[in-house]
C-alpha cells in the first residue's frame, strides 16, 4: 500500500476517510480461505505474492481482484490458463506468460535505477524457469538481461557473453 496514494485519494474525495483508516490499520484482509497481507510491502520491500498453485481459478481471481484495489503490482506464480482466464476477467489489466506461469501487472511509475541481473539458462528445456525468474525480476523493478540455451558442453559459448555478463549486477543460472 502506498500512503501518498492513499492520502491523495482521500484529499481527492476518491477515497472515503473511513475506508483509508481501515487499509492503515488492517493489514489482512480475510477472504475465508486466504488472508491477504497489505503491509508486507511495508516490511519486506515487495507485495504478497500468489502462489497459484493448489488454488481454485476463482479464489486466484478473488485473490487478485482484492489485491488490485490495494496495490498496483500485481504478481502471480505457477499459474496455469485456467488461473489466468479467471484473473483476467477480475483484473482485466493483468498480463499472462504461459510459458512462465506468471500472471503480472506493473507499476508504470517504476524506476530502474540498478544495474540489470543476467538470467542465464543452459539449454531450451530450462527456459520456463528462467523467464519465470526474469518476469519475476522486472516485476521487482529491476532489469532482467535474458541469454537462454548457452549450453553447458562448451565453455566458449559462455565466454562469448562474458562481457554482458560482467556488467550485470547479478546473474541467475538455470540448468
Amino acid at each position: 500500500m502506498d500512503i501518498t496514494s492513499l492520502l491523495k485519494d482521500v484529499a481527492s474525495g476518491a477515497l472515503c476517510v473511513d475506508e483509508a483508516e481501515r487499509r492503515l490499520t488492517q493489514p489482512v484482509a480475510d477472504l475465508g480461505f486466504a488472508n491477504l497481507d497489505y503491509h508486507r510491502n511495508h516490511r519486506t520491500g515487495f507485495v504478497e505474492v500468489v502462489y497459484c498453485a493448489s488454488k481454485t481459478p476463482e479464489q486466484v481471481a478473488s485473490i487478485v481482484h482484492k489485491q488490485s484495489s490495494m496495490q498496483r503490482v500485481l504478481l502471480g506464480t505457477r499459474a496455469e490458463r485456467e488461473h489466468a482466464d479467471a484473473a483476467l476477467r477480475s483484473v482485466p489489466d493483468l498480463e499472462y506468460f504461459p510459458e512462465a506461469r506468471i500472471l503480472r501487472r506493473l507499476d508504470p511509475a517504476r524506476k530502474i535505477e540498478a544495474a540489470p541481473i543476467a538470467v542465464v539458462s543452459a539449454g531450451t528445456s530450462d527456459t520456463g524457469v528462467a523467464e519465470e525468474a526474469a518476469l519475476t525480476i522486472e516485476t521487482v523493478g529491476h532489469t532482467a538481461w535474458r541469454r537462454y540455451d548457452v549450453g553447458v558442453a562448451g565453455l566458449h559459448r559462455i565466454a562469448s557473453i562474458r562481457d554482458q555478463l560482467e556488467r550485470c549486477g547479478c546473474v541467475i543460472v538455470v540448468a
